[in-house]
């Protein structure tokens, strides 16, 4: 029995011949865990800031959106009434619409 033997690490069921310790790398280490439906665990650098950052999906949406999809517009959009089939923009109202006087109930 030599040192070589002492420090071969312990062998998997499905291993035919035990690895050394020079099998396990750094990198094998610190991959991360992978998901059930991974059919090769992915490492760190797969996973980016942009990733990390993406909001969060509506359930009928069909892949995630980033960030930037969202714009100041969309944010500043008026509500929509039930009737609009697309909410109108701030720019959509006037100081003429605002400053119009109320119509009278018998007005066409």
């Amino acid at each position: 029995i030599t040192k070589a033997d002492v420090t071969t690490e312990a062998a998997s069921p499905i291993d035919t011949v035990a690895p050394t310790d020079s099998d396990i790398t750094k990198a094998d280490v610190t991959t991360e865990a992978a998901s059930p439906i991974d059919t090769v665990a992915p490492t760190d650098s797969d996973i980016t800031k942009a990733d990390v950052t993406t909001e969060a999906a509506s359930p009928n949406d069909t892949v995630v959106p980033t960030d930037s999809d969202i714009t100041k517009a969309d944010v500043t959009t008026e509500a929509a009434s039930p009737t609009d089939t697309l909410a109108p923009t701030d720019s959509d109202i006037t100081k003429a619409d605002v400053t119009t006087e109320a119509a009278s109930p018998n007005d066409t």
